[in-house]
């Protein structure tokens, strides 16, 4: 990809990422090819507050891990009321976290299908 589709696709997406993997997926984005890049460009990314808010409200039911991809934590809160509220509290100061964490996931994933 050229330098202005790279910073074309950081200043759509760098809030769905955390400080410290810009500078790697900029690394990747530059040295990937330019016919390549329509897929990357394409790519839909979940929203840290769109997360918070479904912890926030179904995160008992482990809804907000099962849109991260934890479907196994997923179903231990599913089936245990969010462990009794604990993991439901630790979701919700870590939603960032763990949007970033799948967010980059299916942005490396995606990097090395191309």
């Amino acid at each position: 990809m050229n330098e202005s589709q790279v910073n074309l696709f950081m200043s759509q997406n760098m809030k769905n990422f955390s400080p410290s993997q810009i500078s790697d997926i900029k690394t990747k984005l530059s040295a990937l090819p330019e016919e390549k890049s329509m897929v990357i460009m394409s790519l839909d990314f979940r929203d840290t507050t769109t997360i918070l808010l479904l912890s926030l409200f179904f995160g008992g039911w482990g809804v907000d891990r099962f849109l991260v991809g934890d479907v196994g934590i997923g179903i231990l809160k599913l089936l245990t009321g969010g462990c009794c509220g604990i993991l439901w509290l630790i979701d919700l100061i870590n939603h960032k976290k763990m949007t970033h964490n799948y967010n980059y996931k299916k942005f490396i994933e995606a990097i090395a299908v191309l």
